[in-house]
């Protein structure tokens, strides 16, 4: 076996992984368990997953693949939390102050940041209002912009 096919066998054996890890917490979240995994930290999460046990998390021969299955998991679990924390925020409100959801293209450096984030939420105007990579930023950011919502009812900021 050359090289060539070794690397393109791991990269199937990775991409397969990545697969099976996004499947699994897919199921685990539709399941209604969000709420149990959407406060938890990237340490406890990986450790929570190598303990799961219904259903199991799947197994796999190398460290090279349960890398990929437990980041396709994490990425997963922040995906659909921060789906569900602007579902949340929008819950109520005008068509106009609801804010929508989507991934951030691979080279889009957003300059209040200062890095690339893997999602975004925009106003009913497409206009960026903030990116996020976890739940809990984006939890931070809902946060702030309810507080300056709060303070505009109150007379302060913008007129």
């Amino acid at each position: 076996m050359t090289l060539e096919n070794r690397l393109e066998e791991l990269k199937e054996k990775i991409e397969s992984a990545a697969e099976a890890g996004d499947d699994w917490m897919l199921e685990a979240i539709t399941d209604g368990s969000i709420g149990e995994w959407k406060s938890i930290n990237r340490a406890d999460f990986n450790q929570a997953l190598a303990n799961a046990n219904a259903p199991a998390f799947p197994t796999f021969n190398t460290t090279e693949e349960l890398d990929a299955a437990y980041d396709a998991a994490w990425n997963r679990l922040q995906r659909e939390g921060i789906i569900a924390a602007i579902e949340a925020y929008n819950d109520g409100r005008p068509d106009h102050m609801q804010l929508h959801f989507d991934k951030c293209k691979e080279d889009f450096v957003d300059p209040d940041a200062g890095e690339w984030k893997p999602y975004g939420a925009w106003n009913h105007r497409w206009d960026l209002v903030f990116v996020c990579g976890t739940i809990k930023e984006c939890r931070t950011m809902l946060g702030r912009i309810e507080a300056d919502e709060a303070l505009q009812e109150q007379g302060w900021g913008e007129v």
